[in-house]
């Protein structure tokens, strides 16, 4: 058996967006505004993941609407491993 978390956290992915994310000042912005809005948890996590998406999708690599090509790929792989309500109840709960 193997233990998957990650400095406390479900895996790297989760830890390493919610990072990012607190470490930000617009960011950070974004996840409290969407934390606090009066949403059940799995639509704040859905909006968090959509901004996130967001935030790693560049122009040069989308097509009708969806990002290709390698970087896109394994951007796309660990977002997709990322746990968004754990981010969402670690940040409610502060």
């Amino acid at each position: 058996m193997t233990i998957s978390t990650y400095n406390g956290w479900n895996n790297r992915e989760t830890w390493l967006v919610n990072l990012w994310l607190t470490n930000d000042e617009g960011t950070y912005g974004s996840l409290e505004e969407i934390a606090q809005s009066n949403c059940a948890l799995y639509e704040k996590a859905d909006q968090l993941k959509e901004f996130v998406y967001e935030l790693c999708m560049w122009s040069e690599s989308i097509v009708n609407g969806r990002a290709y090509g390698l970087v896109c790929d394994i951007v796309n792989q660990s977002l997709g491993n990322v746990d968004y309500r754990e981010i969402i109840e670690a940040f409610i709960g502060e």
